[in-house]
């Protein structure tokens, strides 16, 4: 099957290439970065090629998107407006479209751990402008998956909280943990996450939204602890005052998934986190 990638450049998106490519599928990507795939144009979705590019495909994983959660709260309308733009673009190429939405979406209304049939409160811009990319998608006979915090070898974001243990781990051991460190966040190796999003491709999700995650929620606090531990070296912990309005729990239950596809991760989080130790230099 031929098969597109926006962002395929990217985090997620080089894992998924090389899921889609083992399965023998040709991949496209759209993506100014490099990385492994049958046909690879240098450019973003907004550009007024994309259809000639993407001709011939039978799906579409929309990963692109421009900004983070920082450049959201900053510039909220101008992230919505380039966001929207280059989505409605790869909407008119007429395809079924898998778009990599947010947990963020959840806002802070969350069960434990909570499911798609839940009600939806983003707090933040860039929730909400992942809500709104969600509906247009679902209009449009595609689905949206509602990615939770997914690490891995390759993420060297500061933003996320393993990256910046093992930077920790590697440097000064100093760790900062808001309020009391217990707040629970759901964690899903990369690996896994490529898997799961490749298994949507022979599978009826128009209209469908399913949550990406592991089911297990693990605190900041046991994070650490099982970070540094592997590492076999002691964290000095520097506790900060609690994040106004911050969510407690953000788990989520991967049943929707699982039903549609037969999706388990493979990685514990404990296994994934020994595997990037041992890929340290």
């Amino acid at each position: 099957m031929r098969i597109g990638v926006t962002g395929g450049g990217g985090f997620v998106g080089r894992s998924l290439v090389a899921e889609l490519v083992s399965r023998g599928h040709e991949v496209v990507v759209v993506d100014e970065r490099p990385v492994g795939c049958s046909e690879r144009h240098s450019g973003r979705a907004s550009s007024p090629d994309l259809a000639r590019w993407l001709a011939g495909c039978e799906r579409i994983y929309h990963l692109e998107w421009s900004g983070s959660f920082r450049q959201a709260v900053d510039d909220p309308e101008g992230t919505r407006k380039r966001n929207l733009s280059s989505l409605q673009n790869v909407l008119a190429v007429g395809i079924p479209v898998v778009f990599s939405s947010t947990s963020l979406v959840y806002g802070g209304n969350l069960s434990h751990p909570c499911r798609e049939d839940q009600d939806v409160a983003p707090r933040a811009p860039y929730g909400r402008q992942k809500l709104e990319a969600e509906e247009l998608v679902r209009a449009a006979g595609g689905c949206a998956v509602r990615v939770f915090n997914i690490y891995g070898t390759g993420s060297t974001d500061s933003a996320q909280i393993i990256p910046r243990l093992l930077a920790s781990v590697s440097s000064d051991q100093v760790v900062r943990l808001n309020g009391d460190g217990l707040q629970q966040r759901d964690f899903v190796h990369v690996e896994d996450a490529a898997r799961a999003l490749a298994g949507l491709v022979d599978c009826d999700c128009a209209g469908g939204v399913m949550n990406l995650s592991s089911g297990v929620g693990t605190t900041m606090l046991e994070l650490v602890q099982l970070v540094f531990g592997a590492a076999g070296v002691e964290p000095q912990i520097e506790w900060k005052p609690a994040v106004a309005g911050e969510a407690r729990v953000i788990c989520g239950d991967p049943g929707a998934l699982e039903a549609l596809t037969g999706w388990r991760p493979d990685y514990s989080l404990r296994e994934g986190i020994q595997t990037l130790l041992t890929e340290r230099p």
